[in-house]
């Protein structure tokens, strides 16, 4: 993983550094929260003023280079989260940068340190699917362009370990980091409480009030503000600014977008799809109450909330790591036959994304349709069969199932 880290560092266009006039920003998407973190502690009063992000932007004294390009972020996170990386933002742009890269790929590092311990099925399944978690595509773009998907994978990572060891409060305080992404948050944190139960709720809710209580420090009217981005002008001015693409999510809302064109159609079709996807999920939670969720209860979710969330691109897809170590793990496979399939997943989930492009006179999101028959399958899986608490870590060997399955 270090050694992926370092190529980044030393080769990877985004981290490479030119004094001269540059088109893209140095250190990708991480300007997002390069920026917001220095309004925050500059003017705090101006994160959500869409002239002032803008100007930060363009200014060769933040930068240390003058930006030549007409793309823009907006602030769109709540205030807790820039306050939480703003003293990143401290550094110059240069080695904020590298900081940030560091800072991602320690987390995942860490966090799948602490899983292997924790389990020792899941570290036995680790150890045969090395490619997967240090260099499957989606965590390499994610790492390319400072994405922060490396965090969400790590928190359903850690979330799915706590859940099966039953520190169930302790797995909600965790998924309720995922606040920085409220729908993830939702779409994750609500099928466990559904088969959890309310300790998830309890531990989730004791993480929101302390995030809420850094924004109100970092400044009390600042969540007022962000919820009034996110609710009236988030989607017409990201929309505007050319910072999101409808045919390049790989979602209901991407499949739908391609086939009817973006519109009021495409947005129904959507609005249908994913409340059915989301109702499936539930009946799929309360199926499974009082067992033990496994890979393809994991599956479930994970697939559900890539589904349904209004924005996921090809670098997000790295969550799916998550239900296919748990997937290896649960198999039981011997140590070679291990290690082939987490390469084949491995080579699957870097190849996803490319189903995406657009065929000549084929207006379909291939990409969607792959991981809808994947979920499918993992549903049917769960309803079907089940997973009792008894069928839990046993190690591989005699007696153990030897076939590649979802339930194991």
């Amino acid at each position: 993983m270090w050694l992926v880290c370092g190529v980044m560092l030393l080769w990877q266009p985004n981290f490479t550094w030119q004094d001269s006039p540059r088109e893209k920003p140095y250190g990708s998407d991480f300007l997002q929260e390069y920026v917001g973190g220095r309004i925050l502690l500059t003017d705090p009063d101006s994160l959500y003023d869409g002239e002032t992000s803008l100007a930060v932007q363009k200014d060769p004294a933040v930068l240390g280079y003058e930006s030549t390009g007409d793309g823009y972020y907006p602030m769109i996170y709540p205030p807790w989260w820039y306050a939480v990386v703003s003293p990143v933002s401290l550094l110059p742009l240069k080695w904020a940068a590298k900081a940030w890269l560091v800072v991602l790929c320690g987390v995942w590092f860490l966090v799948l340190r602490w899983a292997a311990k924790a389990d020792a099925g899941l570290g036995r399944a680790m150890r045969s699917c090395g490619l997967l978690l240090v260099a499957a595509g989606p965590l390499l773009t994610s790492y390319a362009m400072g994405q922060k998907s490396v965090l969400i994978a790590s928190i359903l990572l850690a979330s799915a370990v706590l859940c099966e060891k039953g520190r169930l409060r302790t797995a909600g305080a965790v998924c309720g980091l995922l606040a920085f992404k409220p729908h993830l948050m939702l779409l994750f944190a609500g099928p466990l409480v559904l088969r959890y139960g309310p300790r998830v709720m309890t531990g989730g809710l004791a993480t929101l009030t302390s995030l809420a209580a850094v924004a109100a420090v970092a400044n009390p009217t600042l969540t007022g503000e962000y919820l009034h981005v996110v609710c009236c002008s988030l989607s017409a001015d990201y929309l505007d600014q050319g910072g999101y693409h409808l045919n390049e999510t790989h979602n209901w809302a991407g499949l739908w977008s391609r086939l009817l064109g973006v519109g009021p159609d495409a947005r129904q079709a959507t609005l249908v799809w994913t409340t059915a996807t989301l109702g499936l999920v539930g009946c799929v939670c309360l199926v499974n109450r009082g067992g033990s969720f496994r890979a393809s209860g994991w599956g479930v979710v994970t697939l559900a909330a890539v589904l349904c969330s209004p924005h996921f691109y090809s670098y997000d897809l790295a969550v799916l790591i998550v239900p296919g170590v748990l997937w290896v793990r649960d198999a039981g496979l011997p140590k070679g036959r291990a290690a082939f399939v987490g390469l084949l997943l491995w080579f699957a989930l870097t190849m996803l994304p490319q189903l995406s492009k657009q065929w000549p006179g084929v207006p379909v999101q291939w990409s969607t349709v792959a991981l809808v028959g994947v979920f499918s399958g993992a549903c049917w899986a769960v309803i079907r069969k089940p997973a009792s608490a008894s069928q839990l870590h046993r190690p591989p060997g005699k007696g153990r199932p030897r076939t590649l399955s979802l339930t194991g």
